[in-house]
């Protein structure tokens, strides 16, 4: 095999201990409490830089597993999963593995939270009983709600946190400033939810300071962070064509990074973390996950 290309002729060598084209190597070292990774795993820039050429896709999530413990599953958000599909995941990834997976748009932002809507409430339904195949491995369930969703909600936010187990983890991203306050906060924590920690909330247009006690609020037993990027300058405008390609380095968040891998830190000394990467964070998401584990770990 050379240059990271699979040896499709049945060589000894298995492909998923392929070496990666881009050169990054298998995690070796992780805090015991920390599940980190990436949105998704199965995107296509990735072919044959990340994962190595010929790689199977459906072998990908197994080739992913190598360097990552954790994966926020972004599909879910678009359909839900088969339990087939789920069950799938949950044996083809190693035991110290976490699945966060976003809950249905149809729900939080076709419906708007509201579970009398047919729907969302059929999709909200097998959703939940599907997600119950990962077993162990489902870390914890993510309700990224819409940027037009206000604290008006609220009640149909707390029903549809009562209809998940409550066993379940739960981590909520508010995208209104709305809900920057205490009341939401005291319920999050009652319900031992994560409020989530996303890297827009600084962004200066939304005047949130990093020391904001609402939108920086430490609700649940577990923390729950999100690193997106600016996701506007995503595609270009008129066109709606993609501006990038990942698979390296494109945007300078050095010290963003730093503060938030600091972040991460204090979390460590307390709970468990959830930490996800969106590649139009820095344009090569594995990078920043390399990085934050890195720097977590020496």
């Amino acid at each position: 095999m050379t240059g990271g290309q699979l040896d499709i002729f049945g060589g000894p060598e298995d492909p998923l201990d392929a070496p990666s084209p881009c050169g990054l190597e298998p995690y070796r070292e992780n805090p015991s409490n920390l599940w980190l990774g990436t949105c998704s795993w199965n995107h296509a820039d990735w072919d044959g830089h990340f994962y190595p050429a010929g790689l199977p896709k459906t072998k990908q999530l197994r080739y992913y597993a190598r360097f990552c413990n954790a994966v926020e599953v972004d599909s879910s958000f678009y359909r839900v999963p088969a339990r087939s599909t789920l069950e799938r995941w949950r044996d083809e990834t190693p035991e110290d593995f976490m699945f966060a997976l976003k809950a249905p748009r149809t729900l939080t932002h076709d419906a708007n939270l509201i579970l009398d809507d047919s729907t969302a409430r059929a999709d909200w339904t097998s959703f939940i009983e599907n997600i119950a195949a990962l077993g162990e491995k489902l870390g914890a369930v993510l309700l990224q709600l819409g940027p037009r969703t206000t604290i008006l909600q609220f009640d149909h936010l707390r029903a549809v946190a009562d209809s998940l187990p409550l066993e379940t983890r739960l981590a909520v991203e508010f995208r209104h400033p709305s809900w920057h306050h205490a009341q939401v906060n005291g319920w999050l924590a009652e319900r031992g939810a994560s409020r989530v920690w996303a890297d827009h909330y600084l962004d200066p247009e939304r005047h949130v300071s990093e020391n904001d006690r609402h939108a920086f609020a430490e609700t649940g037993s577990f923390r729950f962070i999100r690193l997106l990027g600016d996701t506007s300058k995503k595609y270009e405008k008129g066109t709606g064509e993609r501006r990038f390609r990942y698979g390296e380095v494109l945007f300078d968040r050095t010290e963003d990074r730093g503060n938030w891998i600091d972040r991460i830190r204090d979390q460590l000394s307390s709970r468990e973390v959830f930490a996800f990467i969106n590649n139009h964070y820095e344009g090569f998401s594995l990078f920043t996950a390399r990085e934050i584990r890195r720097t977590l770990t020496t």
